[in-house]
């Protein structure tokens, strides 16, 4: 670590609530190069009791950080992306002696980790909620997202830079606070980037690093009501251990863990393009990524040539430390994952399958392993079930399409796969038939700020990166707005044009009987130009909404049915809907003066919405209604407030009907 450009990147303390802590009891944890076993220097075994004030000082830090203007966190987020890009050779340097991958690989993720906190400082800018169209006048709906609170981070050895960043930058930028568990074996990438969150302004207690017991920490971060989200990429094993660990807090969860992925070659795939996509999918960082190929299937046809530029290509790799020049594979992790490797191709042998090239250890070191490829691999092997997690590619044969989807999707897990073909038919089937949460297409590389990443099945829940990621870190809440004070303002707002054509035939200071209140907002025009209104409904919500109008009266009352409230009374205009006084027609016009207006809303009519039966005859049969308007009264018939020539078939015969009363007037 001596030869880093910012020394000061190389943290051995773990960072909490601002400052640079050791643990409690001094106890240490070291960490070792795998490509040499050197030391490369230790950080704090922190346990239980420093975890529980990293995440007291997280909850102490959530209200301020959340009250932050969305542009305030993003430009500290965009602080710490400038900073994560102007520090790449000491990241990366740092990424390859503790973790192995070759330095041009650790420069790549150093770019990739970066990708996210850009890409989520601007999306924490868009965290739009929504209006709902309300089911009553008397009320609005709403929707907004907050963040959920504090969050925890378990982060694996694998990517140290990209997984923190791919957790931490969409938490951060929705409003939470987070605490963040690296793996034991690549401590110091993580605690170099939270030296950068600090230099990036980032408050006390917004963004901590605890190092040491993976079993205590955990336990505390599954464990507290405080936190309210674990994200986590490892194992399923580790996974479904932190889940049953959650259950009792009910916790959200983001899990992103082990994978089989299948690389599908078909009879009519570019050969060429396929085994440019499997060498990258395959042996990038030594075969050691949650989406590498792990299951290589080919069809029948295709699979001696395909196999054969396999191999050549696969034998011009570069095996060695990941800072000497010109390495394309660094070692594996620990001697574990070795062991695991070499079980599974003396598997495979043993079953039948044959060494193409590779199958064994590299002179390099204790840690390194032949890149490899395995031919007539079959489905019963380890090798086919498992996650080898090395540069071994086993080669399995098939004959149809369908064999195909069915190999690839006989696995518990469901986190990547991809396939090479070039009809498009195919390509279609094929992609919606893989039970994945991501399926590469004619490519060997899916991953990418921008798109959603993310398994099914035993692979995992949640999504992480693209719009999607951030979800992850939201709540969503919905706001009912009741009361009358929602729309009171409605008496700002103009009448209907219908409504100022009938107010002119009213007597000033005229009384108005309406049976179509509404929203209230015609009631209220009518009575401020000195009306007196009485305005009736049998619903009490819609009536709260005229309460205390000046010249307003309100009358709570079922007119279809039950005791008429108006006997005796008379009114100089009339409202109503018509669908509502089909019985009643003589009690509502014996309620109308001589000369009087009556405005009738005839869109209803042959309407099933409300529960009426359709009859579009209603109006043309009222005999009664006509005789006792005649010359004497004045009908206005409308559609849906409509003020111009009438639509409607019911109102054109009422037209007819009515045309020799030289009164009736028809907007």
């Amino acid at each position: 670590m001596q030869t880093l450009k910012e020394p000061g990147l190389y943290r051995t303390q773990a960072f909490v609530d601002g400052r640079w802590l050791d643990a409690d009891d001094h106890a240490r944890l070291s960490v070792f190069n795998p490509a040499t076993g050197a030391l490369l220097g230790d950080v704090p075994a922190m346990g239980a009791a420093e975890t529980a004030r990293a995440v007291a000082a997280a909850d102490s830090a959530l209200s301020a950080w959340r009250s932050l203007l969305a542009r305030d966190r993003s430009t500290i987020l965009q602080r710490w992306f400038q900073l994560i890009l102007a520090h790449t050779d000491d990241l990366a340097r740092m990424m390859t002696l503790e973790q192995g991958k070759p330095l041009a690989e650790a420069r790549g993720e150093v770019a990739y980790a970066a990708s996210f906190v850009e890409w989520f400082a601007e999306e924490g800018k868009r965290l739009y909620g929504e209006t709902i169209p309300t089911t009553g006048i008397d009320r609005r709906f709403m929707v907004i997202r907050q963040p959920v609170g504090v969050c925890a981070a378990i982060t694996p050895w694998n990517f140290p830079a990209a997984m923190i960043t791919r957790k931490v930058a969409p938490a951060l930028a929705a409003g939470c606070t987070v605490v963040v568990k690296p793996a034991e074996q690549t401590p110091f990438t993580a605690l170099a980037l939270a030296r950068l969150a600090e230099q990036a302004g980032f408050p006390p207690g917004v963004f901590n690093v605890v190092t040491g017991d993976p079993v205590a920490i955990g336990g505390v971060l599954t464990s507290s009501p405080v936190v309210r989200k674990l994200s986590f990429t490892g194992s399923t094993e580790v996974g479904r251990l932190l889940m049953a660990q959650c259950a009792p807090t009910i916790k959200k969860l983001s899990l992103e863990l082990g994978g089989n992925a299948p690389f599908i070659v078909f009879d009519d795939a570019d050969l060429d393009a396929a085994v440019a996509g499997a060498m990258v999918s395959k042996y990038r960082n030594a075969g050691q990524t949650c989406v590498c190929a792990n299951r290589l299937l080919v069809q029948d046809s295709v699979y001696d040539a395909f196999a054969a530029k396999l191999a050549v290509a696969v034998e011009a790799l570069t095996v060695g430390g990941g800072l000497e020049p010109g390495v394309t594979v660094g070692p594996l992790i620990d001697d574990e994952a070795v062991l695991k490797v070499e079980a599974h191709v003396a598997d495979a042998l043993a079953g039948g399958a044959r060494v193409l090239t590779g199958g064994r250890r590299h002179g390099a070191g204790a840690r390194f392993y032949v890149p490899t490829v395995l031919v007539d691999v079959t489905p019963t092997m380890r090798i086919a079930r498992e996650e080898t997690f090395g540069p071994v590619a086993p080669l399995f044969r098939f004959r149809t399409e369908e064999e195909a989807i069915r190999m690839a999707n006989d696995t518990e897990y469901g986190l990547a796969a991809y396939f090479y073909a070039r009809d498009v038919g195919r390509v279609f089937r094929v992609g919606e038939a893989l039970d994945y949460g991501m399926v590469g297409i004619n490519t060997g590389l899916i991953s990418t700020e921008v798109a959603p990443f993310g398994g099914v099945k035993q692979s995992g829940l949640g999504r992480e990166g693209s719009r999607h990621g951030i979800d992850e870190y939201l709540e969503t809440k919905y706001l009912c707005l009741g009361g009358g004070s929602v729309m009171r303002h409605a008496s700002a707002l103009q009448p209907s044009a219908w409504v100022t054509r009938f107010a002119s035939l009213i007597p000033e200071g005229g009384e108005v009987l309406d049976f179509a209140c509404g929203s209230g907002r015609h009631t209220r025009w009518l009575a401020s130009k000195g009306f007196r209104v009485e305005a009736v409904d049998r619903d009490a919500v819609a009536l709260e909404l005229l309460a205390g109008v000046p010249h307003v009266k309100t009358r709570e009352a079922d007119l279809e049915e039950g005791p008429w409230p108006f006997a005796g009374h008379h009114f100089d205009a009339i409202v109503v809907t018509n669908y509502l006084f089909r019985p009643r027609l003589g009690l509502l016009l014996q309620a109308l003066n001589h000369g009087g207006v009556l405005i009738y809303e005839t869109f209803m009519i042959g309407n099933e919405r409300f529960g009426k039966p359709s009859n579009p005859d209603f109006l043309l049969r009222s005999h009664e209604l006509f005789e006792r308007v005649g010359d004497a009264c004045t009908v206005l018939a409308y559609e849906q407030g409509e003020v111009t020539e009438p639509k409607s078939a019911v109102v054109q015969r009422i037209c007819a009907v009515k045309g020799h009363h030289p009164s009736l007037r028809l907007p």
